[in-house]
């Protein structure tokens, strides 16, 4: 890995903490918690429909 890389890289992780540690102060922290468990709430209940349409009866086995 070469030096720019690295420099690449610790300013993409600076900035995702920096995102992070802003989107969790103050008055946004209810906004992005409220955000964030809606958001996996609705990702739980696709996985699950998905999960529930699979219908093997019509596979055809080799």
């Amino acid at each position: 890995m070469n030096t720019s890389s690295k420099i690449t890289l610790g300013l993409g992780i600076a900035s995702a903490a920096v995102l992070a540690a802003w989107l969790f102060s103050g008055e946004r922290k209810k906004k992005t918690t409220d955000y964030l468990a809606k958001k996996a709430e609705d990702l739980k209940r696709n996985i699950k429909k998905k999960i529930e349409s699979f219908d093997d009866s019509e596979a055809h086995y080799i």
